[in-house]
């Protein structure tokens, strides 16, 4: 007869596959989540100062009123708040103080 000795440390059903995979992605998932969250929300507050800082007539022209700019910053995509709203030499001419002409 065989005596077999049993540790009552380890557990003697296996865990399911990937259970502590499971939690490690929705921990790493809801990092990501907050990440992306923080990224966007400084996008949009950088694109509302960028479409805040032009002048009225420009923002005529591309039919956006003062008013309405959170509002159309909303609905932009992520793609969108990406986007850099003014050319580089403009936005570079405004941050040295210099006339912006156009």
């Amino acid at each position: 007869m065989h005596t077999e000795i049993i540790n009552s440390d380890i557990p003697l059903s296996p865990k399911p596959h990937g259970a502590g995979q499971r939690n490690r992605g929705r921990r790493h998932g809801m990092l990501g989540r907050w990440a992306r969250n923080i990224v966007r929300n400084w996008q949009r507050h950088r694109m509302i100062a960028a479409l805040r800082a032009m002048d009225d007539n420009l923002l005529h022209n591309i039919g956006i009123s003062r008013n309405d700019i959170p509002r159309i910053v909303d609905g932009f995509d992520d793609r969108e708040l990406r986007m850099r709203p003014v050319a580089p030499e403009l936005e570079h001419q405004s941050a040295l103080g210099s006339p912006v002409v156009s």
